[in-house]
């Protein structure tokens, strides 16, 4: 991680058809708007990351592995500061079958 998780917050849910999860931090600074889908992008750094070191490609490897299992992720900025990302992920019975 690059901003440790002060101010984590977690929640899961079980949807009718999928689990949803969601991870947000309330204390550091959130994403600029136009980054919020490019953030996911291979070798992309984000244009507020203070100097963290890093070579971009955590989030596009995440991206890839739920996508694979026929699930999302995305990001957006809260209210007051602060980053959510949400994760959802079919449930076993619904998942796509590998042939």
């Amino acid at each position: 991680m690059k901003y440790p998780p002060t101010g984590l917050s977690l929640r899961s849910a079980r949807l009718p058809t999928a689990m949803s999860s969601g991870c947000g931090w309330g204390s550091r600074p959130g994403v600029p708007a136009d980054e919020l889908e490019s953030m996911f992008e291979p070798f992309h750094r984000g244009s507020n990351t203070g100097g963290a070191s890093g070579f971009g490609l955590g989030l596009a490897i995440a991206r890839r592995a739920i996508d694979a299992h026929g699930g999302a992720i995305h990001a957006l900025n809260r209210e007051g500061g602060g980053l959510l990302v949400e994760i959802t992920l079919p449930l076993a019975a619904d998942a796509p079958q590998k042939e």
